[in-house]
């Protein structure tokens, strides 16, 4: 009986942070983070000073960012929200019971920065992330509105964030597809060039989901979750593997979805890849 009790006692306790958790809520600034060289990226030019020059409204968030669509609706804004825990020690007691703890606040904003970075930088082409803003600057930036619900003031000089083109739904655009050959091969070629390319840059992304992962802008496939970006060795084998794993799991959501194109993207696989060091 005590050792229920303890166990009921202990489940409560670490369920009040989800008790007090609002519906919205804009990310913190973290003012603390220092700024870091490797970070910087060039002054914003008068056409994203342009594009900022209109209202963001709340499209969702993920575990990484708060994300706003503009008003024009061909552009995404997001901004990162990573909050300290309320509660650090309730925070160690759930990673003892996790096979894969989480990492602490400052891992997971470097990790994730350096990923933005490279997003707008070196990988621009596959993400069109067209600017980002990862080190706290004064008078550079506007002030602009969000609107979740109600209208916020928000001074973009204080908050991290990138800004990148929205793209259509990856599984959406290609069941829109399956009825015009000529066009869905075009999408799956795209996407398979993004892999290649990539690779070919020496950038990974250690997240394998398709849906939540890529969609394509004007027909061309894009990767537009970058947050586990990161830069690798050359390494034949690590890209060569990435690569197969992107494309078994688009074969099996082709097998499901769109059988008829399955021998499409094998005639493809056939095909030896191109990978130098």
């Amino acid at each position: 009986m005590k050792w229920i009790r303890l166990f009921l006692l202990s489940a409560l306790f670490l369920s009040v942070p989800q008790f007090m958790k609002k519906e919205f809520k804009l990310p913190p600034i973290h003012a603390g983070i220092p700024a870091n060289p490797e970070w910087d990226t060039p002054t914003p030019s008068d056409e994203i000073l342009g594009i900022l020059d209109q209202p963001f409204v709340y499209f969702s968030h993920g575990n990484q960012s708060t994300v706003f669509q503009s008003e024009d609706g061909q552009y995404v804004l997001k901004i990162f929200r990573y909050r300290r825990s309320l509660f650090p020690i309730i925070h160690d007691v759930k990673n003892w019971f996790k096979k894969k703890p989480k990492q602490n606040f400052a891992s997971k904003v470097n990790k994730t920065f350096n990923a933005a970075h490279i997003a707008c930088t070196k990988g621009r082409q596959f993400t069109h992330v067209i600017f980002c803003h990862l080190n706290l600057t004064k008078d550079l930036l506007p002030v602009i509105q969000l609107k979740a619900g109600k209208t916020y003031t928000v001074p973009l000089d204080s908050y991290r964030f990138a800004l990148q083109r929205k793209v259509s739904p990856f599984k959406d655009t290609l069941l829109a597809a399956k009825d015009n050959p000529e066009e869905m091969k075009r999408l799956i070629d795209s996407f398979v060039q993004l892999l290649l390319d990539r690779s070919a840059l020496n950038i990974r992304n250690s997240d394998p989901n398709l849906g939540p992962n890529f969609g394509f802008l004007n027909g061309k496939a894009v990767e537009l979750d970058f947050g586990n970006y990161h830069m690798i060795e050359p390494n034949i084998q690590i890209r060569k593997d990435e690569i197969e794993n992107f494309m078994n799991r688009f074969e099996k959501w082709l097998q499901y979805n769109a059988p008829e194109y399955v021998k499409e993207l094998r005639l493809k696989r056939m095909k030896p890849y191109d990978l130098q060091e």
